[in-house]
């Protein structure tokens, strides 16, 4: 990868921490969600949420291709700005984030069926007995 000489060092630095720790904590929640799967079983919310946050991570990986490279829109240098590379970062990163938005409250509806079901279903039987 070219990285342009026209970007300040503290910006590769700051984004290559900041993305470095999005990736550990995509990993820690990709491993939480896994441990509960293990302890409670699959569920379809569940899984709804999780790939909902995995795409909203990808949705802001994708943004990093707006500022620095393909796209180079962050630097002093016109000659290394690629607008058409930066415009399919953007497009990618909101695809990404908006069908990462319906799955997680997709998920979210789904939860609140299953907490509505067993609550008619405790009526139901609260009635009988």
């Amino acid at each position: 990868m070219n990285l342009p000489a026209t970007h300040p060092i503290w910006l590769w630095i700051y984004f290559g921490i900041m993305g470095t720790v999005s990736l550990i904590l995509l990993a820690l929640i990709l491993w939480t969600r896994l441990v509960i799967i293990s302890k409670k079983g699959k569920d379809s919310a569940g899984r709804m949420i999780t790939l909902g946050i995995v795409l909203l991570f990808c949705s802001g990986w994708m943004a990093c291709g707006i500022a620095g490279p393909p796209g180079n829109l962050l630097s002093k240098d016109i000659s290394s700005h690629n607008q058409i590379a930066a415009t399919w970062a953007s497009i990618a990163s909101m695809a990404f984030a908006v069908i990462g938005w319906i799955c997680i409250l997709i998920g979210y509806k789904l939860i609140l069926k299953k907490k509505n079901n067993s609550n008619n279903n405790q009526q139901i039987l609260n009635k009988n007995f």
